[in-house]
């Protein structure tokens, strides 16, 4: 529900685009695994890592090891700032531009 998600600090997925863009629209710092066996995931996550949005995780074997990663970064308040302040200034609306784009696209042709 809204209110479920509006009261996330942080989630732990798999980056899709649909829980990324509920991510973003609900101002929720995203920790995203990937498991190195998608294209979209890996994609998702470097994006992620690149717009300085969210904590990205290659998972492997190293499972304990990872999941300490993960908790020492939820307890840094200071990381945790900076990438909400990030993700509060990410711009909306994309679906209506690609809509957009593809609709004049149709109409030219």
């Amino acid at each position: 529900s809204e209110h479920s998600f509006s009261s996330l600090k942080y989630t732990i997925c798999r980056p899709g685009v649909g829980i990324l863009t509920e991510c973003v629209k609900y101002e929720i710092v995203p920790i995203t695994l990937d498991f190195n066996d998608n294209n979209e995931m890996k994609h998702n996550s470097n994006i992620i890592s690149k717009l300085k949005i969210g904590f990205s995780l290659i998972v492997s074997n190293k499972i304990n090891e990872n999941v300490m990663k993960i908790l020492k970064f939820i307890n840094d308040s200071k990381s945790y700032e900076s990438l909400f302040k990030n993700i509060k200034n990410q711009s909306t609306g994309g679906h209506f531009q690609a809509a957009k784009n593809i609709l004049s696209r149709i109409w030219k042709i």
